[in-house]
C-alpha cells in the first residue's frame, strides 16, 4: 500500500511537469545516428522517416564462444563498425558510474546461478569477450547492464518519489504481447528512439533471436519454445544486483527447453535482475505469462482460455492502480504509462475473437493504433520492432522500425 501512496504522489507531480518536457523535443537521435522528427500527432504521426530501412540477419553458431565471436563480427559487416564493442565501452562506463568494486563482485557471484544449467550462455559471453577484447567477466557486466540499470533507477525513483512516472516511462521499455495456444507468439517492442537503430535478428540452428538492442535478447525462438518480453518494472521488483541478466537466461531457455513449464520453474529458482513480464508458448498447446518479482512471481496462465496479452502493468489490478495512481482518472493514469491500459484492451479483443489466430492477424494487429506506437511532437517512444514467432513452421517474422513502414523479415530454422 505504501508504494501505491508514493507512487500517487510521483504521478501528481510528473503529469504537471511531464506533459510540459515532452513537448520542448522537437527530434531524437538513434544509435546509429539517424534522426528522427517529432512531429505531428497521436492520430496523424510521423511516418515518414526510417530509423532502419533493413532488417540485418547475422547468422551465428548458437549459444558457443564460437557463436559469440559471429555475433561480434556481424555486427561489423551490417553496420560497419563495431557496434558489440562500443556497447560493452557505454555499458562499462555506466557500470563504472554505479558501482564500486563491492558491487560489481556481487552481480558477478551470480554467474554460479547459471553456470551449472546454463554454462553456453557463459560461453557465448566470453566469445563475444575474445573478439573485442574484454573477459568473460565484462562481457557478463555489460549483459546484465542491458536490463539492470534501468530496473536499478526505477526501484530507485519509486522510492525516493524525485522523478514522474510519466519520465520513467518515456526512457523505458515497452511492449504489447499477444500469444495464443497454439504455438503462435509475439509483440511489438516499444522504446525511445535513442535506444533503437541497432536492430538484428540473430539465427542459428537452435535460436533465433530478435535483438532491439545488441544485448537486449529476451525474445527469441527455439524449435519448442519460443518467449516475448515487456517490463513492469514500474510496479514490481526485480533482484537487482541478486539476479541473473533476464534477457540472457530467457535466450538460453528458448534455446534449451523444450516447454513453457520448464522456464516458469527456471524462474522461480533462478532470479532475474528485472522485473519483466516474460511470456512463452510452446508447441504442446502452453502458453503463459510470468511477471517476475522479488518473492515469488505471478503466472498468468492463458493455456485454458487460449491466449495471453501483457502490456506494461501488472494484470488484475488495473482499477487499484488507476485509483491510487491518479485518483481514479484512468485516461490520465493510461496516458501517463504510454496507454499501457488501452492497448492491453486492445490487444486482448485481438486474442480472444480472431478467426485465425496466426502470422497474418498478428501483423494486421501490430500495425493498428494504438498497439503500434509511431513518434510524433512530444513522443519519442516508439515501435522500433514488431516480432511475431511461429513454431509450427519453424520461422520467425521481426521488423526493425515501425511495421507500416517496413515488411516483416522472415527467419527460419530450415530455410
Amino acid at each position: 500500500m505504501r508504494k501505491l501512496t508514493v507512487a500517487a504522489s510521483l504521478i501528481s507531480a510528473l503529469m504537471l511537469s511531464g506533459y510540459a518536457s515532452a513537448g520542448q523535443e522537437t527530434s531524437q537521435t538513434g544509435l546509429n545516428g539517424v534522426t528522427i522528427d517529432l512531429s505531428g500527432s497521436f492520430y496523424n504521426p510521423n511516418e515518414s522517416q526510417h530509423l532502419q530501412e533493413t532488417t540485418p540477419v547475422i547468422i551465428f553458431d548458437g549459444l558457443t564462444k564460437k557463436g559469440g565471436q559471429q555475433i561480434v563480427d556481424g555486427y561489423i559487416k551490417a553496420f560497419d563498425k563495431n557496434v558489440m564493442q562500443e556497447t560493452i565501452v557505454d555499458k562499462m562506463a555506466s557500470i563504472d558510474a554505479d558501482y564500486d568494486s563491492a558491487a560489481k563482485a556481487k552481480i558477478l557471484s551470480t554467474m554460479a546461478k547459471i553456470k551449472t544449467d546454463f554454462p553456453e550462455l557463459l560461453e557465448f559471453y566470453a566469445g563475444i569477450g575474445a573478439a573485442t577484447g574484454y573477459s568473460l567477466e565484462q562481457v557478463y557486466l555489460v549483459a546484465w547492464a542491458s536490463d539492470g540499470l534501468f530496473a536499478k533507477s526505477v526501484q530507485q525513483t519509486a522510492t525516493a518519489a524525485l522523478q514522474s512516472l510519466k519520465e520513467q516511462a518515456d526512457s523505458t521499455k515497452g511492449c504489447t504481447v499477444i500469444g495464443w495456444n497454439n504455438g503462435v507468439i509475439g509483440q511489438n517492442q516499444d522504446m525511445p528512439i535513442a535506444f533503437g537503430g541497432y536492430g538484428a535478428i540473430w539465427k542459428s540452428n537452435t535460436v533465433i533471436v530478435h535483438a532491439a538492442e545488441p544485448f537486449f535478447t529476451s525474445i527469441a525462438m527455439g524449435r519448442k519454445l519460443a518467449t516475448v518480453a515487456n517490463t513492469v518494472d514500474l510496479f514490481h521488483q526485480g533482484a537487482l544486483e541478486n539476479g541473473v541478466p533476464v534477457s540472457g537466461l530467457s535466450m538460453a531457455m528458448v534455446a534449451k527447453f523444450d516447454n513453457a513449464t520448464k522456464a516458469k520453474d527456471t524462474l522461480d529458482n533462478i532470479e532475474v535482475n528485472a522485473a519483466y513480464a516474460t511470456s512463452f508458448a510452446d508447441i504442446t498447446g502452453q502458453v503463459l505469462t510470468v511477471e517476475n518479482q522479488t518473492g515469488k512471481n505471478i503466472v498468468i496462465d492463458g493455456s485454458v482460455k487460449g491466449y495471453v496479452t501483457h502490456t506494461n502493468h501488472p494484470l488484475g489490478q488495473e482499477q487499484a492502480l488507476v485509483d491510487h495512481y491518479a485518483n481514479g482518472d484512468a485516461q490520465l493514469f493510461d496516458y501517463a504509462l504510454k496507454t499501457t491500459l488501452w492497448r492491453n484492451d486492445a490487444a486482448e479483443s485481438h486474442a480472444k475473437y480472431s478467426p485465425t489466430r496466426d502470422i497474418a492477424a498478428l501483423k494486421e494487429a501490430f500495425k493498428q493504433k494504438p498497439l503500434m506506437k509511431a513518434p510524433y511532437e512530444g513522443n519519442a517512444f516508439v515501435t522500433t520492432n514488431s516480432i511475431i514467432h511461429d513454431l509450427n513452421t519453424g520461422c520467425s517474422y521481426g521488423t526493425t522500425w515501425l511495421p507500416t513502414m517496413q515488411d516483416y523479415t522472415q527467419v527460419c530454422f530450415d530455410k
